[in-house]
This record gives structure tokens, sequence and C-alpha cells, in this order.
């Protein structure tokens, strides 16, 4: 009985201690699994905090949190915090420290160089430090050093690449700290190149972000971290050597691994007593691309033993968080204008429609609330002069919620629009003589010694060897009118395209603009006249040409020509002379037309007046003259401009699209015809 007694006594002080050595032997079996263990635990991190800061989230969602010190998800397409916890609180970064040395190295060297593992690098290295097991003499390529450190985590490989990059590990840690300023990292401080613990090596979760997407710039960088096993080639110092296996569970395919995330790429963990367990990845899908950064989380013993880092499971359920809550929202495309810019002294179009440059897609929670949206649309200016080019930048939009901006792009012009020389020029020559009324004196000066006679002159008579070309050809060689004067409208067109090169012609002499722009009977209430001299060199066209038409033989000749030229000529009317005549007369009436144009433009315009031939036809048509000939008068042309006046200026105040005002035209045109036509058969 006593033996027994003695036995039962044994066993529960043995079961007792058992229970009490059960936590220090988890500790050491934590200590034995995990390479990055380094040294004994001494002061822990800043306090956890679970608050979700609604002003950056844009989120109305709080009771998520994350068990771990600090935690941050960005959004890489914007740069945008999706959720964050204790996100600038200072923390101790373990092995995160290796992104910075990557980071640098690959800044710094070539992927090529072979390094020689030194006695200096391996001597300041712990016992238990995780290491890739580089000895000295070995010569490595930087690239497999890179993989070293990465993938294994290998301590030994940070100092090797650090000597080789600065010279040593004092100069590289100085490179680090002074790239994590010229990033913006002001609470970030490095005292070696691969996160042995030092109370004066910390850093912050958002400072973490910013050194991480520097490095996601490089694809190197990318194929390097997101690498879950690797083969070291043999070198000088050992062969057959073992696959190198990330400690990157989130990343490492394996049928036993319970932590992978399908969805994640690369990029570090870290590991030691004081910093806890540590992550940063990077996750896409749903058209999201997210960056996890864990930090301070707990390792939990299992019942079977085994071990649980909960860096891994926390950054796993931030990557669903942000999965799950938000998405990408439409908002603005180059294919759709947002608003439009009205257009000063343009050929034809009132407005000119803006859209975005850029697309703008904008991160939100699925819960947002429209009505925070806000779209601003600002405008260079309310409109603007001709003429305007696509792509011309002409404001900017910017999209923000919940006072936060989302996105800005600029707003460019979606088509060409052509300026108009008349109303322009006109605009010009108004403001000018407004502002100099003086010089009138000097204008009658220089007009007194005929300059403006010399190129009225000048024009006449480049006028006439047109005029006399169509005629001949008309009446020697019996091509249709209509072809001949086309024809001649697309040569002279030419020739002004390649004797100016295609751009506006100037040197004109000041004075000449006293023909298109000066006005006459100046009065105190009207300093600058009031009659324009160019509405009286009209007036004076009309009465010679009214005169000639209706007053003398050759008007009468020219009706009898142009009502049966075969009945004219049988009456002894020198058909062929009237026909040339008209022509020459009508080509120095659009001479004198183009010397008006010049004059209020100051230079010669090579495209000015484009298309106004089909106005002069419109406008005759309308006054009464018969295509079929015989019927018409000066007078009735005129009333027919001032229609096609009245009705251009009426579809303008109407904002009808200068488009559909061509289509008016041409119907204005096709409605005359068919009223000529009909009147003609009905005298018959």
């Amino acid at each position: 009985m006593k033996k027994t007694r003695i036995l039962v006594l044994l066993l529960t002080l043995l079961l007792t201690l058992s229970c009490l050595t059960l936590p220090l032997l988890a500790v050491d079996a934590e200590t034995a699994a995990d390479p990055e263990q380094t040294q004994t635990d001494s002061a822990d991190a800043p306090a956890e905090d679970d608050s979700v800061p609604e002003d950056r989230l844009l989120s109305s969602r709080t009771s998520f949190s994350v068990a771990a010190k600090a935690a941050l998800l960005i959004d890489l397409n914007t740069g945008r915090a999706v959720y964050e916890q204790d996100a600038d609180e200072r923390v101790y970064p373990a092995s995160l420290t290796k992104i910075m040395t990557c980071l640098l190295a690959l800044e710094n060297g070539n992927l090529s160089d072979v390094v020689t593992v030194s006695a200096s690098a391996l001597d300041d290295l712990d016992a238990d430090s995780s290491v890739a097991g580089l000895q000295v003499g070995e010569q490595m390529t930087l690239e497999n050093l890179l993989y070293c450190m990465m993938v294994v985590s290998g301590n030994d490989a940070c100092n090797v690449i650090a000597e080789h990059i600065a010279g040593s590990v004092a100069d590289f840690v100085r490179m680090m700290n002074q790239r994590a300023y010229e990033l913006g990292c002001l609470n970030t401080h490095f005292s070696n190149p691969h996160g042995l613990h030092d109370e004066s090596h910390y850093t912050t979760a958002r400072d973490l972000s910013i050194i991480t997407q520097a490095a996601l710039k490089s694809e190197n960088f990318r194929q390097i971290v997101d690498t879950y096993e690797y083969q070291l080639p043999d070198d000088n110092m050992r062969q057959n050597i073992p696959k190198l296996k990330t400690t990157n569970m989130l990343i490492y395919r394996s049928l036993s691994n319970t932590l992978y995330y399908s969805r994640a790429h690369g990029i570090k963990t870290g590991y030691t007593s004081q910093a806890g367990r540590c992550v940063i990845s990077e996750a896409t899908g749903d058209g999201l691309d997210l960056l996890g950064i864990v930090c301070g989380a707990a390792t939990t013993v299992l019942d079977s033993g085994d071990l649980l880092m909960e860096n891994f499971t926390e950054c796993a359920r931030l990557f669903d968080y942000g999965f799950d809550n938000y998405s990408y929202l439409p908002i603005m495309s180059p294919l759709y204008p947002v608003d439009q810019v009205k257009i000063n002294n343009s050929a034809g179009a009132e407005a000119v429609a803006v859209a975005p440059e850029d697309e703008i897609k904008v991160l939100l929670p699925n819960d947002y609330d429209p009505d925070k949206m806000v779209t601003d649309i600002q405008l260079n200016s309310e409109s603007v002069d001709a003429p305007v080019r696509e792509g011309d930048v002409l404001g900017s939009v910017t999209v923000s919620y919940a006072g936060e901006i989302l996105g800005q792009t600029k707003l460019l012009a979606i088509t060409d629009v052509a300026r108009s020389e008349f109303s322009s020029a006109a605009a010009g020559t108004e403001a000018y003589i407004q502002k100099n009324w003086w010089k009138w004196v000097v204008i009658a000066i220089f007009a007194a010694i005929g300059v403006i006679l010399v190129l009225v002159l000048s024009a006449v008579v480049v006028g006439g060897i047109c005029g006399a070309f169509n005629g001949i050809m008309i009446t020697k060689f019996k091509v249709v009118p209509m072809i001949t004067t086309l024809a001649m409208l697309n040569m002279a067109r030419g020739l002004c395209f390649v004797l100016s090169g295609g751009t506006a012609v100037f040197g004109v002499a000041n004075n000449y603009s006293w023909l298109g722009g000066s006005r006459f009977l100046q009065t105190p209430d009207k300093p600058t006249g009031w009659i324009p001299v160019i509405t009286l060199f009209v007036v004076l066209c009309v009465f010679i040409m009214h005169t000639l038409l209706s007053k003398t033989v050759f008007g009468r000749h020219v009706y009898a020509t142009g009502s049966n030229i075969k009945v004219a000529h049988l009456s002894g009317i020198n058909t062929d002379r009237v026909t040339l005549i008209c022509h020459i007369l009508c080509a120095v009436m659009a001479a004198l037309g183009g010397v008006l144009n010049a004059s209020k433009l100051q230079n010669g315009q090579p495209a000015a007046c484009d298309g106004y031939e089909m106005y002069a036809i419109a406008a005759t048509v309308l006054g009464g003259t018969s295509l079929s000939g015989g019927r018409g008068s000066v007078g009735r042309a005129m009333f027919g401009v001032a229609i096609i006046a009245v009705i251009n200026n009426g579809m303008n105040l109407m904002h009808i699209n200068s488009y559909w005002q061509k289509v008016v035209i041409g119907l204005i045109i096709l409605l005359a015809v068919i009223l000529d036509m009909a009147q003609f058969k009905k005298e018959e």
C-alpha cells in the first residue's frame, strides 16, 4: 500500500512538472521551427489598436480588425489605403528589412556580377540566425544572392550583398537610411541590412508600403519575391545544393500547406521575438491589386503541436476584406464628352465638346453613398477663340468622395474647329480701330499714295486672267461651264497653297486695312465712324454692275445669250465674246472680294472663303436668277444675299449645328431650283 501511495505521488509530481514546462517547450519549438528567429525577447513594440479611421477608409465598416500590432491594406493602382490599423505606429520590421536591401541591390548593382563571400560578412551573425548556408570564399552571382536573401531569408546573403554594393555593411546601412528619406519614409531607421533586432531599427506599416511600392516597380524584384522554390547552380564551393524554399506560406504551393492563398504574389516574411510575425504580400483579382502588410502577429500552438503563424492567416483575412468590400467604379471615359466650351470666331460650330484625357475609375466600398460622390468640372474659360485643335487642353475634371480626391484628369477638345476669317478679322479690326482711332490720319495719308489702288488693280488683272481662261475653255474648247468653273476653282486654290506653303502670307502694308476695316462719318458718339468703307465699296460695285446689265446694249446681249444662245447667235450677237466678257467680269468681282477679305485680315489666307461658292449659288438662285439663263438681276441677287445672311444668323442664334446649316443651305438651293424650273415650264 505504501509503495502504491509513493507511486501516485510521483505520477502527480511528474504531471505537474509537465504542465509547467509545456509553455517553455512551445516557445522553444517555435524558435526551432522558424528560420528567422533571432534574439531573446526584449521590449515589445507599441500596443495594438484595432480602430479603423473612417475618414481614410471611406467606409462605414468599423467592425473588422486584424489580430496584429499594425496592419495596412493598399490599393496599388491608386496608392489609397483600403484598411489601416496603427499604420503610423513604430514597429520592428524583422526580415521585412530585406525589401529595402533588395531595392538598393537592384538599383545599384548588376544581376550578373560575381560576388565572393567574405569572412567579415558572416562574422556578426548569431548562431540561430536564418542563413542560406553561404561559405567563406564562395562565389555567386548577385542574382542568386538575392534569391538566397528573399526566398529563404538568408541574413548571410544580406551582408554579402551590402559589402558588394557599398564596400561595407555600415556604408550600406547609411544608403538604406538615405533611400528611405528620399522615398518619404520619415518614421524609419535602419541599423542593419537584414532585420536582426536592434532598438534603433524600426519603421511603420505605412513606410513599409512606400518602400515596397518602390521595389515593385522592378520586374526583377517581382520575379524574385514571387518564387516559392529556387534551385541554386553548383559553384566553386558547393554542388547539388538543396532547393531554396520560401518562408512565405501564402505562395508556397503544396497540398499540405493550408495557408496557401491563390491570389497572393510574394513578397516577404519576417520574424523575431520582438517583432512578432510579419508579412508583406500582394494579391490580385476582381480588378483589384492589393498590397497587404501585417506586423506583430502572434504564433499559436495548435492541439496537434504544430505552430500556426497568424501573420499569414491575418493577411489572408485582410485580402478577403478588400476583395469582399471594395470594387472599382468607372466614372468617366475619353469616349464620352462631359461638357462643351463656346468657340469665338468659329467657321461653323458654336461650341466644342470636351472629354477626359484618361479614364477615371475609382475604388469605393460596395456600400458607398452616391450622394457623397462629387464630380467637379473646371473649364479654363467660358469661351475660347478659334481655331481649336483636337486634343487641346480646355479644362480639367476632379472626382472626389466624402471630400477625398479620388481621380483627376485633363479635359480635351474632341474635334477641330476652324476659325472664321471674317468674324475674327472683323473683331480684331474693330478693336484695333477703337484703340488706335488717331491713326486714321496716317491711314488717309498712305491711302493717298495709291497703295490700295495698286493692290486693287493687281487683283483685277489676276481675276481677269482667270476669267479669260474660263471663257476660252467654254467658247473655244466647248467645256461645260460648270466643269470649267470648278476646275479653275480648284486650280486657283491649289496655287494659293503652293505659293503660300499652306500658311498665311503677311507683310501687307498696315494702311491696307483701310479698305476692309475703316469707317466714314466719325462723330463724338461714334469716334470709329458709322459707315464701313467696305459697304461703300460693295454699293459702288453693285451700282456699276446693275447699270451695265440693265442700261447698256451689252447687258441686253447678256440676257439674250443666257436665254437662248443659238437664237442670240443667229440674231447677230457675238455670243462667244459675251460669254468671255461675262466670265472675266465674274472673276474680277471674285478677285475684288478677295481684296476686301485680305484687307480685313491684313494677310493672305489660302483657305479663306472655302465653301463660299455654295453661298454664292444659293444667294443668286434664291434672288431669282434662273440657272437656265435669261432671267435675273443684280438687285435680286443682293436680295438673295440678304436672305442667306438672315437665315445663317438665325440658325446661329438658334444654336443649330454648323453641319446642319450646310444641309439647310443645300435644301434652299434645291428648293429654289425646283421653283425656277417650275416657273420656266410655266413660261413655256
